[in-house]
């Protein structure tokens, strides 16, 4: 399964889905950018800059070409890359690259993608990322349908009519496995400590037989999950006439 569900078409769809998939991997980007480099100006097609310190550059060239990349676009990337001090250099061609160009590239810190195996480069950091952003978005709903609920907002809880106890119960139900596949999950290997993306795809598999839904791509899952968090945050709100928020996250 890819990230996206479309693939871009165009080269400035390409340009664009780059700078974004970079943006929600925790980049800073810029689309069309002219830089400063030791032999002049150059107009690069996403300059990406991580938000850590210190930053990592990444300069992004997108060739929506209709052949193959050939050597002579490799060499003239690398020395842009190295002109301006980049960290990294990254392109994406729509048609892969001639067998010259990966000669090109080695022992350099250029990468060389198409735009399924761009994804794929960085899906689990992506994806990590992703499962922080649903789990705060979701964490108000995943207090609502705890346990706990009655033990953090008792004096709310209590003074619900009988009617409202029974609407309580009834969405507690209805939003408890968008709760649960929307908490704070980090799928993380008892052996290594780090993400395991098997784990993540079970349970993914999980999700689709308890929602009895499919999804096409990692993106169509998680915007599932968080359209319907928000939707189940609003009914509990309005259920108690009020926003009930615990102010720490965990």
């Amino acid at each position: 399964m890819n990230i996206y569900t479309k693939a871009p078409s165009k080269w400035k769809d390409l340009e664009e889905m780059t700078s974004k998939f970079l943006t929600e991997l925790g980049y800073s980007c810029e689309v069309e950018k002219d830089i400063e480099t030791v032999r002049g100006k150059v107009n690069v097609d996403v300059l990406a800059k991580s938000k850590e310190v210190p930053s990592t550059i990444v300069i992004c060239e997108c060739k929506c070409w209709n052949k193959p990349i050939p050597q002579s676009i490799i060499h003239s990337f690398r020395t842009v890359i190295n002109d301006y001090g980049a960290n990294f250099g990254i392109i994406i061609s729509k048609k892969g690259f001639q067998s010259g160009a990966f000669e090109g590239v080695k022992n350099s810190n250029i990468l060389l993608f198409n735009w399924n195996e761009f994804q794929d480069y960085f899906k689990s950091k992506w994806i990590k990322k992703k499962t922080i952003e649903v789990s705060k978005i979701s964490k108000p709903l995943f207090d609502y349908v705890s346990v706990g609920f009655r033990v953090f907002f008792k004096e709310e809880y209590n003074n619900l009519s009988s009617e409202n106890l029974g609407l309580f119960e009834q969405l507690t139900q209805q939003y408890f496995d968008i709760a649960f596949y929307s908490s704070n999950h980090q799928y993380l290997s008892l052996e290594t400590g780090e993400f395991d993306f098997k784990m993540f795809e079970m349970m993914l598999k999980m999700a689709k037989k308890d929602f009895k839904k499919d999804f096409y791509s990692y993106e169509e899952y998680f915007e599932f999950l968080i359209k319907n968090s928000e939707r189940g945050v609003k009914v509990f709100d309005k259920l108690f006439k009020k926003e009930l928020r615990k102010t720490n996250f965990i």
